[in-house]
């Protein structure tokens, strides 16, 4: 038999009382009878609540022996205002409580970390078989907005261009793995997270970094970027395991995996320099822009040539944004010098240098310009792309997915 007890309209408001509705459901054994303490009703398998709340919201059902420790029974809307909920309370449960509370209003706020790699070309692991495993591709924060967070199902798109197979992704907070998946689909579903997964829960009010690796294999040159965004169905959850609304996004750069050549890097931030002149009737502004640049040989040795060598250089595309547009190095008269290159064997003529199979050479490039009577504009300069040669002859030219842009300035 089942007992149906109507709760009366007693809604206690946020900010002045718990925001609950408070059923008391005592029950004592008496002979082979459940008797309650307020009411005289038969024996029971099953107990029928009827609240009244505010249409629309959603309540978390709670119950507790002792006023103290309560445990979420389920998540209910109130799309009327009144809802219903039945307990099956198990055998020798004793005095228990019911309450319903508001579920919170808890938000996750997806967003891009410092952290992420920026864009880059990397060595691939394993030349022979051409695999590289656990390459970190992504890292992006979690904030926990009015409440404690878990995540539950999250959805990472990545992309791969070139030769070869993304074949597994992986979730990571610091050096804790939280999941895997598959990424053959161009997406990787880590899903159905355990609620006692460590690193997957966020606390209230506070951010956390997550970290997107990925494996592989069978590629000569591949390219891939990850990104995750609120729009592809995220699933985090607050502590009555609801989900909460997600929003924000974080797009991580280009990383290249290269199975042989060369690997370019930037080795930190780029850095510039401007200088005031006269001629006597002129005012010149001289713009120096610099990039601290690293490139690791994969399998081979790799050949450069210098800028101003009268041969194919190892920098092209290189470009002056005048407030954001795009302008010729030419037009702008601009110059390009490259530092000695430490790591590596300069030619004779100082017009190329070498950089042995597996070595890493370092070296500075910098464009300087001047601009007459300067006007308020801002300037920055821009590599797309790089050139390199192999035994004197030009046999490789890559285009930046992005390219690399200097710091502006007036």
């Amino acid at each position: 038999m089942q007992k149906s007890i109507l709760i009366n309209k007693s809604v206690f408001r946020e900010g002045i009382m718990k925001k609950s509705l408070l059923v008391v459901l005592s029950f004592l054994a008496i002979v082979g009878q459940v008797m309650s303490q307020t009411l005289n009703i038969r024996p029971v398998q099953a107990v029928a609540i009827d609240f009244q709340g505010v249409a629309g919201a959603t309540y978390v059902i709670q119950a507790s022996p002792d006023l103290t420790n309560w445990v979420n029974l389920a998540a209910i809307q109130g799309n009327k205002g009144n809802f219903s909920f039945t307990n099956f309370p198990p055998a020798g449960s004793g005095h228990l409580f019911y309450r319903s509370i508001f579920a919170s209003d808890a938000t996750a706020i997806l967003s891009l970390d410092a952290a992420s790699p920026t864009t880059m070309t990397v060595p691939v692991d394993n030349t022979t078989i051409g695999q590289s495993l656990g390459l970190t591709v992504l890292v992006f924060d979690v904030g926990a907005k009015n409440g404690v967070l878990h995540l539950h199902d999250l959805k990472v798109n990545i992309s791969a261009q070139g030769s070869g197979f993304v074949t597994a992704a992986y979730l990571y907070h610091g050096s804790t793995r939280i999941s895997s998946a598959s990424a053959l689909s161009g997406q990787a579903d880590f899903g159905i997270i355990a609620d006692n997964t460590e690193g997957a829960t966020i606390p209230a009010d506070s951010t956390a970094p997550y970290i997107v690796k990925v494996d592989l294999t069978s590629f000569s040159r591949l390219t891939v970027t990850a990104w995750i965004a609120d729009n592809d169905t995220q699933t985090i959850y607050d502590p009555f395991d609801l989900a909460v609304p997600v929003y924000g996004s974080a797009i991580g750069n280009a990383v290249t995996v290269l199975g042989a050549g060369p690997a370019f890097s930037l080795t930190g931030s780029s850095s510039v320099n401007m200088t005031v002149s006269s001629d006597g009737t002129n005012e010149f502004k001289t713009y120096a822009f610099s990039f601290p640049v690293s490139v690791f040989a994969v399998g081979q040795n790799v050949t450069l040539w210098m800028p101003n060598s009268q041969r194919e250089s190892f920098i092209w595309n290189t470009v002056v944004l005048v407030n954001g547009d795009k302008v010729s190095l030419d037009s702008m008269n601009a110059s390009t010098s490259c530092s000695a290159p430490l790591g590596a064997v300069l030619s004779g003529d100082g017009k190329s240098f070498t950089v042995p199979s597996f070595g890493t050479a370092t070296f500075t490039l910098t464009y300087i310009f001047s601009v007459k009577s300067p006007v308020a504009n801002l300037y920055a300069v821009e590599i797309e792309g790089i050139d390199w040669s192999l035994g004197g002859d030009l046999s490789y030219g890559h285009l930046f997915d992005q390219p690399w842009t200097s710091l502006f300035i007036r």
